[in-house]
C-alpha cells in the first residue's frame, strides 16, 4: 500500500506521464510518481513506465545511491527521498573522485542485472550533499542477466556517457596543451632565474626571496583583473558581441594600469618598510632587496596587460598565439646572465671566454668598441682574476656587459629596420660570431 502522507505534498515536476511530488510521511519525506493527472490517452504508456521503473527499483533494492521502493499500487510509486541537487544544478567539473565513484556505482548496477537506459539526461544524475554521485528515474531500466550479449550491450552504454566524447577531448587537448606548455615554460624560467640569483651569494637570494614575496601581492589585481576579463570576453565572444570583447579588454588593461600602478607607487614610496614584514630587522638583506624591487616591480604593470590582453585572446579560442607570443619572449631571456656566470661575454668581435687562461695578463676592455660601466672601468684580466677566485662581482660585471651588448644591439636592430638593411646588420654579426662557417659555437 502507498505511504499516507502528514501534510501537503510539494510537486517536483509535471509531465505527460503524472506528477512528481515530495511527500512528507510518518517515516521522513518520501517522492511520490502520481499517475492520477495523466490524460486519458497517456495512461496506458505512463503505467507501463512507472511499472518498468517499480521493477528495477524491488531488483536492486538495498544498493547504495539508488532510491528504495516503498510502494507500487497500479497508481502511485513511492519512492525513497534522496537529498542533493541534480548534475546540471551543482556540475562536478574537475572533479575526478566523483566520476570514477559515478563509474563504479554504474557497474555496480550492472552487476545486479540493470542497466538504466536514460543517463543522456544530466537531470538523472544527482550530486548528494556529502559529494556523491546518485541516479534516479529509473522508467527506461532494464532487467536482465549481467552476462548476455544484450546487457553487455546495455550497460556498454550507460559508461558511454562517463567517456568524454573524442571530438570534445581533442578540442580539450588543442586548448588546453598551449595553455599547459605556457605554464612549463614560465615555471621554467623561473626557475632559471633562481639558479643565477641563488649564484650571488645567501644575502642576494635572501634580498630576492623576500622581494619577491612582495611581488606576489603585487601580482594579485592583475590576476585577478585578468581571470574577470577572459571571463568575461568569453562570454561575449558567445555571443558574437565583438564590441564588447573590445571595451573589455581596454577597460582591462586601464584598470590594471591604475590599480598596479599606484599599488608600485605606494610599494616604491614606502619600499623599506614593506620589505620589513618579509626580512627581518638590521638584515644585509635589505638593501640588496630595495634595489632589486627599485629594478623589477615596475615591469608588473607590462606584466598584467599582457595577463589581460592574453586571456581575452584565450577567450576567442586562440590559445596558440598566446604560447607563440610569450615563447618569443621568453627565449633566451636569460641567455646573458647564465652564459656570464661561466664567463662568456658577447662582443662586436665575438664569443669571449674571458676565463680562458691566455687573458691572464690582458689589459684591454672586454670589447673595445663598447662603453658599459664594465669595459669603462675594469680589465680582461682583473676579471678573470675574479672569475678564477669565484667572486661574485666577476659575475655580475660580465652580466652587466653582457645586458648592454643585446641593448645596444637591439637598438642597432632597430635602426637597420628603419633604414631597410636588416640583412646587412645580420651578415655582419653572424660574421662576427662565425655562424657563417661549418659547426658554428654556440653559447
Amino acid at each position: 500500500m502507498p505511504h499516507s502522507p502528514d501534510a501537503p505534498p510539494h510537486a517536483l515536476k509535471a509531465d505527460s506521464f503524472g506528477q512528481i511530488l515530495l511527500v512528507k510521511g510518518s517515516d521522513g519525506p518520501f517522492v511520490r510518481r502520481d499517475l492520477g493527472a495523466t490524460p486519458l490517452w497517456l495512461r496506458l504508456p505512463a503505467w507501463w513506465l512507472a511499472r518498468r521503473e517499480a521493477r528495477a527499483l524491488r531488483h536492486i533494492h538495498g544498493m547504495a545511491d539508488v532510491p528504495q521502493l516503498l510502494a507500487w499500487d497500479g497508481r502511485h510509486l513511492d519512492r525513497s527521498f534522496m537529498a542533493g541537487d541534480a548534475m546540471y544544478q551543482r556540475p562536478p567539473r574537475g572533479d575526478l573522485a566523483w566520476f570514477c565513484s559515478a563509474r563504479r556505482l554504474l557497474q555496480q548496477l550492472h552487476r545486479n542485472g540493470v542497466a538504466h537506459n536514460d543517463l543522456a539526461k544530466e537531470a538523472n544524475w544527482l550530486v548528494t550533499d556529502d559529494g556523491r554521485p546518485a541516479l534516479i528515474d529509473f522508467q527506461l531500466a532494464v532487467i536482465g542477466n549481467p552476462r548476455s550479449r544484450w546487457m553487455r550491450l546495455l550497460a556498454r552504454e550507460d559508461l558511454r556517457h562517463l567517456r568524454p566524447e573524442p571530438a570534445l577531448l581533442s578540442l580539450m587537448v588543442r586548448r588546453a596543451l598551449p595553455v599547459g606548455l605556457e605554464s612549463i615554460v614560465t615555471q621554467g624560467a623561473y626557475f632559471v632565474l633562481l639558479g643565477q640569483v641563488n649564484a650571488y651569494g645567501a644575502a642576494t637570494a635572501a634580498a630576492y626571496s623576500g622581494a619577491a614575496q612582495l611581488w606576489t601581492y603585487v601580482q594579485m589585481p592583475a590576476m585577478a583583473i585578468g581571470a574577470a576579463c577572459s571571463s568575461m570576453a568569453a562570454q561575449n565572444v558567445g555571443a558574437r558581441r565583438w564590441d564588447r570583447v573590445d571595451g573589455t579588454a581596454r577597460a582591462g588593461v586601464w584598470a590594471n594600469v591604475g590599480m598596479t600602478g599606484l599599488l608600485i607607487a605606494l610599494i616604491v614610496l614606502a619600499d623599506r618598510l614593506v620589505l620589513g614584514w618579509f626580512l627581518p630587522a638590521g638584515s644585509a638583506a635589505l638593501e640588496p632587496a630595495r634595489h632589486l624591487n627599485h629594478i623589477a616591480i615596475g615591469s608588473f604593470v607590462f606584466f598584467g596587460v599582457t595577463f589581460v590582453l592574453s586571456g581575452v585572446v584565450r577567450a576567442t579560442g586562440a590559445v596558440l598565439a598566446p604560447m607563440v607570443i610569450l615563447g618569443i619572449a621568453m627565449f633566451d631571456c636569460v641567455l646573458p646572465t647564465r652564459i656570464a656566470r661561466n664567463g662568456t661575454v658577447m662582443t662586436s668581435h665575438g664569443r669571449l671566454v674571458v676565463k680562458n687562461a691566455k687573458y691572464a695578463r690582458d689589459f684591454t676592455p672586454l670589447d673595445d668598441q663598447c662603453d658599459c660601466y664594465t669595459c669603462r672601468n675594469y680589465t680582461r684580466a682583473y676579471i678573470r682574476h675574479l672569475m678564477k677566485t669565484d667572486e661574485s662581482f666577476g659575475m655580475r660585471l660580465c652580466s652587466y656587459h653582457n645586458l648592454y651588448y643585446l641593448i645596444h644591439l637591439m637598438k642597432r636592430v632597430q635602426q637597420a629596420i628603419m633604414d631597410d638593411n636588416l640583412l646587412d646588420l645580420r651578415a655582419e654579426v653572424f660574421e662576427q660570431y662565425g655562424y657563417n662557417k661549418p659547426n658554428p659555437k654556440n653559447f
